[in-house]
């Protein structure tokens, strides 16, 4: 695994990173996050902006990403500290 995002409580974005047809990755909040705890798995579309799709929480603390594109991912400011790992 590797960090992304490192444990902390301040809005936070990990930098760019691609994904081809054929990858998949997981992330999963690291630490013990809070109630609070989320931050935002988004996709960048061709003029440059990023889209939400997917979410992870101390609920849902892991999403697969199997398609293709530029992807970051977004922690918003918390109480509790918590990072992002990628593998």
């Amino acid at each position: 695994m590797a960090n992304i995002i490192a444990s902390g409580t301040t809005e936070a974005s990990s930098s760019e990173f691609t994904l081809t047809t054929d990858s998949a990755n997981i992330y999963i909040t690291g630490g013990a996050p809070g109630s609070d705890a989320r931050a935002l798995v988004q996709i960048k579309a061709a003029d440059g902006t990023f889209s939400t799709v997917g979410e992870l929480t101390k609920q849902f603390p892991a999403q697969l990403l199997t398609g293709a594109g530029t992807y970051r991912v977004t922690r918003v400011a918390t109480a509790t500290a918590f990072g992002v790992d990628k593998n």
